[in-house]
């Protein structure tokens, strides 16, 4: 059986019948997907129970390109470049 053929109840229980450590796992990745695909971070945060700023707080882990990408803006306005 595929993702896609699964309802969302499904899912839910699937999620809910998971070790406490998966689910904690689950609980930390679905809002990155969620944002990553686009989801405003409204919806992200309702969907896991929160407001905006707890739910970017909790959950806001910047990668290592995205923090490289900074590192190299930032150097590139502080030699004029930018």
């Amino acid at each position: 059986m595929t993702r896609e053929t699964l309802s969302t109840e499904a899912k839910v229980d699937i999620i809910m019948n998971c070790e406490s450590t998966a689910r904690e796992q689950l609980a930390t990745a679905t809002p990155a997907a969620l944002r990553a695909a686009g989801v405003s971070d409204d919806v992200v945060a309702a969907w896991h129970g929160h407001d905006e700023t707890i739910m970017r707080a909790v959950y806001s882990h910047p990668s290592g390109v995205a923090m490289a990408s900074a590192g190299r803006t930032l150097s590139d306005v502080l030699d004029g470049n930018g």
